[in-house]
């Protein structure tokens, strides 16, 4: 990896030739129909592969999603290397005015000085699966009013009925509050409780784990879930994943959950990344 992390920015603050550079890289890994391309890469997290598992004894939620985020980013990078993955912030208030970001909402977009179908906006899955046959169809939305966005409007215990032993979190009501959360696995566990609640809120294809990383807003969505663990992570006191985690292998990746806890050995930064920028 490079000594100097590419930065991942907020998309909203992506300028015009930078989110033009974004789609066009991820049109072309879009295009690719073979182990490079996006539905392949997608097809990880639900269907065909099924590598993801929200709900697991070790915890490796947080670990297994920033893996996957840099395996997609580097194979954009392929087409650019400068671009990165944005996030999309949606405690913002701008995102509870508008909900999700036009960048994944417009029908077009201008990419190298026409106006082509926007790539963010959905994207069609075709898949040949033994079980479930021949797969045919664009991924849709369904969001809710922005106002029930996560933040400042609701807040959220953390209930996981998978380990009755473990502390319930107190209600949080801020993110600040969140990243206060001294203990791993209440950490991560909170997130991935609030995390949940955006995928719920975007509805369509993103509620359903065997689909939902085949939206395009999956990745900005989780980017934002990184950034939170990253933020974390900053915090004094906070680098404490368990010791029986940290040899756990990230599948497919070829990853240790070691091996991805500092973003600056993956290659990359977040803009904002610290207790003060976390509306931002």
């Amino acid at each position: 990896m490079s000594d100097r992390p590419k930065l991942r920015k907020s998309v909203r603050n992506l300028k015009a030739n930078e989110l033009e550079a974004f789609r066009r890289a991820f049109g072309k890994t879009m295009a690719l129909k073979d182990d490079r391309g996006f539905t392949h890469i997608a097809g990880f997290h639900g269907v065909p592969d099924q590598y993801c598992r929200h709900w697991m004894e070790k915890r490796l939620f947080l670990p297994w999603h920033r893996a996957y985020l840099k395996w997609l980013e580097v194979h954009i990078q392929d087409h650019d290397d400068n671009v990165t993955l944005p996030w999309w912030n949606w405690t913002s208030q701008t995102s509870h005015w508008r909900g999700i970001p036009t960048a994944y909402t417009e029908e077009t977009a201008k990419v190298d000085s026409q106006d082509v179908p926007n790539v963010l906006r959905e994207f069609r899955v075709q898949l040949n699966l033994p079980v479930r046959g021949s797969i045919d169809r664009l991924t849709f939305r369904a969001p809710g009013h922005p106002g029930n966005l996560p933040f400042p409007y609701d807040t959220w215990r953390d209930r996981d009925p998978h380990d009755p032993t473990r502390e319930i979190v107190d209600m949080i009501n801020t993110q600040k509050e969140l990243v206060e959360i001294s203990n791993f696995v209440d950490f991560s566990n909170a997130l991935q409780d609030i995390h949940d609640s955006v995928h719920t809120w975007v509805g369509g294809s993103m509620m359903n784990p065997a689909f939902a990383a085949f939206d395009p807003i999956f990745w900005a969505h989780h980017c934002m879930v990184d950034r939170l663990w990253w933020i974390w992570q900053n915090r004094p006191g906070s680098r404490n994943v368990p010791q029986s985690l940290l040899d756990e292998q990230l599948i497919p990746f070829g990853l240790s959950v070691r091996e991805v806890l500092d973003i600056h050995d993956l290659g990359y930064e977040y803009v904002g990344a610290s207790v003060s920028q976390l509306t931002k």
